[in-house]
């Protein structure tokens, strides 16, 4: 079976939830919350944090247990299977089709302006595809290698634009009130950190007895004040009127990068940052969809409907947004359909767990 261990778990999970929150939530926040958008950053860090009580429970029901057949133990296996199926066909369809586009977006508005969206989203989908094919092992252990440097390129980032932070762009600290910063919040909560649930899709897979909620936990809370500290930078030297307009405001936090009078316009670090985190977010994603499908229709390999489903995320990625608009006005919507699964999921699995034990009846002695 294909492995990764705890320390793995933690940094892939640190690289997917970094993945497009880092480019886009700044700009999310920012327009809700305005100066207090690094506040409501927090908030969506801790309520984050919620569903992995309810995992870190379905974790200790069904040890060693792959999402696919924690439906069918907790729900029954025709109802499970149905479920399930619904589950895997359209939950992460909607985070591939949604980060292909961003990545698309980004690449033709900043980077490669002649180049056409089609031939953009096909080459990432080679790529990633290929990533899926070699196995969740081979994708955790180049997280591991990528993990030090994608830290270090945020923090250097941080550093290098501390000295244009203007403190007045952040003030007067709420004073709007705490309505607009938790509505705001849920922004953050939902995207990313909504979606631990499709990491049980490697339970299975890891070694050793450390709780896997815990090492979802420490991912979570590394990537998270990473992103917020992401926020408050763009906040206090974009100011949050600009920085709810840019599309990608941390890609125009990056162009502010200079050293002296010969050195500038470097933000191909926040590229750098954000090519490698999207990557590990996609292939997860694309690896828990293949290989729950696959146990629900019993296949010997998952690796036979990878290109396929690979191939169909991309055409809806085309179909589903035309235009960056109605990406936007989806993924606005998205905050709600996975703060919904995020926590709906896995009450309704707890509660199809207890209602099994309960007809069940107790062990015989």
């Amino acid at each position: 079976m294909d492995r990764l261990n705890p320390r793995q778990l933690t940094m892939l999970a640190t690289m997917y939830y970094i993945g497009s929150s880092i480019l886009v939530s700044p700009a999310y926040l920012a327009e809700r919350a305005g100066n207090d958008a690094w506040i409501s950053g927090l908030l969506g860090l801790m309520i984050g944090f919620l569903p992995l009580l309810l995992i870190y429970a379905l974790e200790k029901s069904y040890p060693g247990k792959h999402l696919g057949q924690i439906f069918e133990s907790a729900l029954g296996k025709l109802t499970g299977r149905i479920i399930g199926f619904a589950y895997f066909l359209t939950y992460p369809m909607g985070i591939i089709t949604l980060s292909l586009r961003d990545i698309g977006d980004f690449l033709t508005t900043s980077l490669l302006r002649d180049t056409p969206l089609e031939v953009l989203i096909l080459f990432t989908l080679v790529v990633i595809s290929i990533a899926v094919r070699l196995g969740i092992g081979t994708i955790s252990r180049t997280a591991e290698l990528f993990f030090p440097w994608v830290i270090l390129l945020i923090l250097l980032l941080l550093v290098f634009v501390a000295p244009k932070a203007d403190i007045e762009n952040i003030e007067p600290v709420l004073a709007s009130g705490w309505q607009p910063v938790m509505a705001a919040s849920l922004s953050l909560a939902g995207f990313p950190f909504m979606e631990h649930c499709l990491f049980m899709t490697v339970f299975a897979n890891v070694k050793g007895k450390s709780s896997l909620a815990l090492q979802l936990g420490k991912g979570t809370l590394i990537s998270g004040l990473l992103i917020v500290l992401v926020v408050f930078m763009c906040l206090a030297v974009l100011n949050p009127g600009k920085t709810a307009t840019y599309v990608f405001p941390t890609y125009e936090l990056g162009k502010l990068i200079e050293f002296g009078q010969f050195v500038r316009r470097i933000e191909v670090i926040v590229a750098f940052i954000w090519f490698f985190t999207i990557f590990f977010r996609v292939s997860f994603v694309l690896y828990s969809m293949v290989t729950g499908l696959s146990y629900l229709l019993k296949l010997h390999d998952y690796r036979v409907i990878t290109f396929p489903v690979a191939v169909i995320s991309g055409a809806l990625a085309l179909l589903w947004y035309p235009n960056i608009t109605e990406l936007n006005n989806f993924s606005k919507m998205w905050t709600y359909i996975t703060l919904l699964s995020g926590l709906g999921l896995p009450i309704l699995l707890l509660g199809g767990s207890a209602v099994q034990k309960m007809f069940r009846g107790p062990k015989p002695p």
